[in-house]
């Protein structure tokens, strides 16, 4: 069993965001990941989960503010979805096949479903990365967002460029993680939101874990 989270990211200030969220009787805790960057750790259902899609399209419709959910799937997958207005504007995934559930239908063939959506007969199930377009997301970083380091992340290429980046900070489950092949998506996505320039503090735990230096509400 490996790691799962659902976390927010919300373009505006700390403040500002857990007075709204407060007000509208969301509870949770949060934590700022950069100049006007907050980390939103929603609480979970009683299944552990805590649905972020629904959340960053209220959010960036209810209060404007550009949302990013951020969810990662048993340390095999992250999935990125951005909102703007209360619509999804972008979506990555760093592996498709992890997405993919097969089954047998009623002829007893084997297909494949994604999400909740049966994919016809003859479908060829997806594989690699999705949405890998610095573009699309380099809005949600701070500062002067370096597009290459970000496209390598979200491809998933540890290179040079990406291990320079963690300069200084290389514990053993570190080296043992960039030596990986596949490399563990929670250090992918903490790649990516390195790349971004944020703090992965608060977008990379779950809120029944807590979060050191986090504000509940």
């Amino acid at each position: 069993m490996g790691t799962s989270y659902q976390t927010l990211l919300v373009a505006a200030a700390l403040p500002a965001v857990v007075a709204e969220l407060a007000a509208a009787g969301i509870t949770g805790a949060a934590l700022q990941a950069g100049p006007d960057r907050t980390a939103v750790l929603p609480r979970e259902d009683d299944f552990g989960y805590a649905d972020t899609e629904r959340m960053g399209r209220w959010i960036s419709r209810r209060f404007g503010h550009p949302t990013l959910g951020n969810v990662l799937i048993d340390s095999d997958v992250v999935v990125l979805c951005a909102f703007r207005a209360g619509e999804q504007i972008h979506q990555y995934v760093s592996e498709q096949s992890m997405l993919v559930d097969w089954f047998m239908d009623d002829q007893d063939r084997s297909r494949f479903r994604i999400g909740d959506v049966d994919q016809p007969e003859d479908a060829v199930p997806p594989t690699g990365p999705l949405g890998t377009d610095p573009d699309a997301l380099a809005p949600f970083g701070v500062g002067e967002v370096d597009r290459e380091r970000l496209r390598a992340a979200l491809e998933g290429d540890v290179d040079r460029t990406l291990r320079a980046a963690l300069d200084g900070e290389d514990p053993d489950w570190l080296r043992s993680a960039l030596d990986a092949t596949p490399i563990w998506a929670e250090l992918q996505h903490r790649l990516i939101l390195e790349a971004l320039n944020l703090d992965p503090a608060g977008l990379t735990t779950a809120f029944r874990y807590g979060v050191e230096g986090g504000v509940a509400f």
